[in-house]
């Protein structure tokens, strides 16, 4: 008895595979046709996030999958009470789509989702990722605790402007800081930043200093006042 093995399959392995016995008399031999089947390979996997209420056509989750022939995707959320997997609300957009996109996030969304990725040779299941949802009230932007006074200043000169903030929530992003007067004009800082500016005459600025994170922003503004030099000017000596 005679016997081929494959050590490890691959889509090239694929086709047309023959036993051929031979003697003295002749030749015979039988083909049989392989077919691999070859289910989705997940990508990128759904992860974890948290929403603030009400946002508006949002896609928290996104599962990316390659595979032979089309793919097809279908999300599910986790019911505890009977521990099962259910369709989404109808206010999520799209459940077949890569994305998990809902037209308004609500209290009820939160929960655990995954993503079944699936074409004709078979399914994967997608890791499960939890979608937190918090009111507006309950966590929010950081604090700016210190921000420069307005500053009068004269033509010329330079002024320096600080900015800190706190951030008590966790698992926020990082807390993003600059200064800015219609457009930015200093780098991203964590909890702190600061800009110094050349004044001109006559020139009155407004800078904001911004405290971000994923839930929300604080603003507090600085004014700088610039105002001309004073030149003295001496009469002439009588001779």
């Amino acid at each position: 008895m005679y016997q081929l093995t494959i050590p490890v399959v691959q889509l090239s392995d694929e086709g047309w595979y023959c036993c051929v016995a031979t003697n003295e008399d002749g030749s015979t031999e039988k083909c049989i046709w392989l077919d691999i089947i070859t289910p989705p390979t997940i990508t990128s996997s759904p992860m974890d996030i948290t929403i603030r209420a009400g946002s508006k056509y949002v896609n928290p989750l996104q599962c990316l999958a390659t595979g032979m022939g089309l793919i097809y995707y279908q999300w599910e959320k986790y019911q505890p009470s009977d521990s099962s997997w259910i369709k989404p609300s109808n206010r999520v957009v799209n459940i077949t789509s890569p994305k998990l996109i809902f037209g308004v996030i609500r209290e009820d969304d939160e929960g655990v989702y995954h993503c079944i990725v699936s074409n004709d040779d078979g399914s994967v299941v997608s890791v499960n990722a939890t979608i937190t949802v918090y009111e507006h009230s309950t966590l929010g932007p950081p604090t700016i605790t210190s921000v420069s006074r307005d500053i009068a200043s004269v033509e010329g000169s330079k002024v320096s402007i600080m900015c800190n903030a706190t951030n008590d929530v966790d698992a926020l992003d990082e807390v993003k800081i600059w200064f800015s007067n219609g457009i930015a004009v200093s780098s991203v800082g964590q909890l702190q930043a600061s800009v110094t500016v050349q004044t001109s005459y006559p020139h009155t600025a407004v800078y904001t200093c911004v405290g971000m994170n994923k839930f929300d922003k604080q603003t507090s503004n600085v004014s700088v006042i610039v105002g001309g030099r004073i030149v003295m000017f001496a009469a002439p000596l009588s001779v």
